[in-house]
């Protein structure tokens, strides 16, 4: 099984491990996740199943 590189939507050069996941289906790491929901933007944390499908390069079916 190949495992696919995460990177936080955020910015380019951010390097911390994906926790959250927006209601447009951007990944962020834990502190870029955090600011885009104090924003005012829905994100939640990642269920480790999720985190796993998207490092198989699969999708997950749905923000809910």
């Amino acid at each position: 099984m190949t495992t696919t590189k995460l990177s936080c939507d955020m910015t380019a050069d951010c390097e911390r491990p994906i926790t959250h996941l927006d209601e447009k289906g951007y990944i962020y790491c834990t502190p870029h996740g955090e600011s885009r929901r104090g924003g005012g933007i829905r994100c939640r944390k990642l269920r480790p199943y999720e985190l796993r499908r998207l490092e198989a390069g699969q999708q997950v079916r749905s923000y809910a």
